[in-house]
């Protein structure tokens, strides 16, 4: 079962059923005792024990199964409510993808600017290769699969929870790849005694503020829909803001 779809039953357990059988066998007994008695007892007590067994005959069993169709019910009210919520959301997760794309070019700069300011500290060829962001190409090819399955999706409650949880893993990328970025600032602050040169700051700085407002209408969009569906299907606390240098 998929994040976010509603739980149901579909039918009773068996541990109903065997009791209502149980119940079937004890009304019949009681019924042959009846009727074998009948003889023995007044017309009006008679008549009114047969009426009664017959109404359990038919009350119990119903009893039983009349609660998973009310549970199927609700289920089925309670999908076209989140259905309905789901298809005024797609256009809004659209436009945080949308909005994505500019912010896997940016963090494809910020990396490659520092690696060639660096350079010449850059004692590891593994630290190297890991600043030349590798996987940003990735990253914006999700994105792209991401926009396509939102246009053919059919814009259930279910498919956008789905859709939600693969542009976490692109944020997630995002996050790995400023993580590496921070640290290799800080390592080169540490080696140089010196701070980053300004305009590589500025431009850091520039993106932060961005980058956490984007973060913030992320967390916006999933707080709205976890109030709205009263459930907590989004992850409207895993973001994280950006720090300064």
């Amino acid at each position: 079962m998929t994040r976010g779809e509603p739980e149901g039953k579909n039918g009773p357990k068996i541990t109903e059923l065997a009791a209502v059988v149980g119940v079937m066998v004890s009304i019949l007994v009681a019924a042959t005792s009846l009727l074998s008695n009948s003889g023995n007892l007044p017309s009006w007590w008679f008549y009114f024990s047969l009426i009664l067994l017959i109404a359990l005959t038919f009350f119990i069993p119903i009893m039983i199964f009349i609660r998973p169709v009310r549970e199927r019910i609700g289920e089925r009210r309670l999908e076209r409510r989140l259905n309905g919520i789901a298809r005024r959301y797609f256009p809004k997760l659209k436009d945080l993808v949308i909005k994505s794309r500019y912010f896997n070019n940016s963090v494809r700069t910020l990396m490659d600017n520092i690696r060639r300011r660096y350079e010449k500290e850059i004692k590891s060829q593994l630290v190297s290769h890991v600043l030349e962001s590798h996987n940003i190409n990735e990253t914006y090819d999700t994105i792209v699969v991401i926009e396509k399955e939102i246009e053919e999706s059919d814009k259930t409650y279910c498919n956008l929870c789905l859709l939600m949880k693969r542009f976490e893993q692109v944020l997630e990328s995002y996050k790995r790849n400023l993580k590496i970025h921070e640290v290799f600032a800080h390592e080169i602050m540490t080696t140089t005694d010196k701070p980053i040169t300004k305009d590589l700051e500025a431009d850091y700085e520039a993106f932060r503020e961005k980058y956490n407002d984007f973060l913030k209408d992320v967390t916006d969009f999933c707080n709205n829909i976890n109030q709205e569906t009263g459930r907590r299907d989004f992850p409207e606390h895993s973001f994280e803001y950006l720090k300064k240098l």
